[in-house]
């Protein structure tokens, strides 16, 4: 059994070929970078800023609890009253690593980040824009306009089977609240001829009057559809940037589950679920069967939850119909 420090350790040792876009180029920005380990020394971005792992500084009551205040305080389930009255801080418990055995049963998967960055610096004067998430934050917001969904995917993870899992986004490093956008900007919809499953030289299809139309060329087709104000120069460079993230996010994943082997795949949602059966089509995954985790068969396996983001604020609905100890078909289903 692996400790929770040296799957750090590998984690971070993934060599994952994200630059970072808002580094100035000086010398000086760049080792800065590097000594809050935000990159590594090649420049790509490191694994604490994509992935992170189910612990916080300060949690939830158990679910007992729960449910004696949803009985006897309903007014009172709200996120509001969890920050500020249970003094609840789902920030990333910095003291998680050391020599305990790490929980290798579930790994969590969302999408994508939805975070937005600003122009602020931090303490150490490195740029926060776009992307804030070094040090295992991922999954930890504490923004008060945008924590509630935070203290919903705790609730839905509030039991012991899942402390210290290990949870990411399948995506890396795209930023954007519209899992819709997302998914259609990398063909990620099963069954779809454009996927960056083909060459941008297969063919498409042939029309009647025998004139070939290329994958490359109906990927830019319909980008113009969606970005009609986007030159052909900027769609272009959109698309080939996309397959990139694409390739990448797929060689990611196998090599996090090569390091955590989890025993279950579990999907916030159909689009990370639907992305998942994409990911399985890949040269990349199909070639690595062979290695010590069957990732193939994981995805076959993949348990779909419903996104935590889902019930906007009604806290109360959520926590009713979402799984918890208390929910038996759900703790069958992890079991099974």
């Amino acid at each position: 059994m692996s400790s929770t420090e040296s799957i750090r350790k590998d984690l971070d040792g993934i060599k994952t070929k994200i630059k970072y876009k808002e580094a100035n180029d000086s010398t000086d920005s760049a080792n800065d970078l590097k000594n809050k380990d935000i990159i590594d020394s090649e420049g790509n971005l490191k694994m604490n800023n994509f992935g992170s792992f189910i612990s916080c500084k300060h949690g939830l009551p158990n679910n007992n609890d729960l449910r004696k205040l949803l009985k006897n305080h309903p007014n009172k389930f709200t996120s509001k009253y969890f920050y500020d009255t249970e003094k609840c801080d789902f920030s990333f418990n910095d003291s998680f690593f050391g020599e305990e055995d790490f929980n290798n049963d579930y790994m969590f998967l969302g999408l994508n980040v939805a975070a937005r960055g600003d122009d602020k610096k931090d303490d150490g004067g490195v740029k926060t824009k776009a992307y804030t998430l070094a040090g295992w934050k991922n999954f930890h917001d504490m923004n008060p306009k945008t924590r509630t969904n935070t203290c919903k995917l705790f609730m839905q993870l509030n039991n012991d089977r899942f402390k210290g899992c290990y949870i990411t986004d399948l995506i890396k490093y795209k930023v954007d609240s519209n899992a819709d956008h997302l998914s259609r900007d990398l063909f990620l919809a099963s069954n779809n001829k454009c996927s960056f499953l083909y060459n941008s030289n297969d063919i498409y299809k042939v029309s009647n009057n025998k004139d070939i139309a290329t994958v490359g060329d109906k990927r830019i087709e319909l980008y113009k559809e969606w970005y009609k104000k986007d030159s052909e120069d900027k769609i272009r460079k959109d698309i080939h940037n996309n397959n990139s993230i694409f390739d990448k996010s797929v060689q990611i994943f196998i090599e996090e589950c090569n390091i955590i082997q989890p025993k279950h795949l579990v999907a916030f949602g159909g689009d990370v679920y639907r992305a998942l059966k994409r990911f399985k089509e890949t040269k990349a995954v199909k070639s690595s069967n062979a290695s010590n985790v069957n990732i193939g068969k994981l995805i076959d396996n993949a348990i779909w939850l419903d996104h935590y983001s889902g019930y906007s604020k009604n806290f109360i609905k959520w926590f009713e119909e979402q799984p918890n100890e208390h929910i038996p078909d759900y703790v069958q289903k992890l079991n099974s």
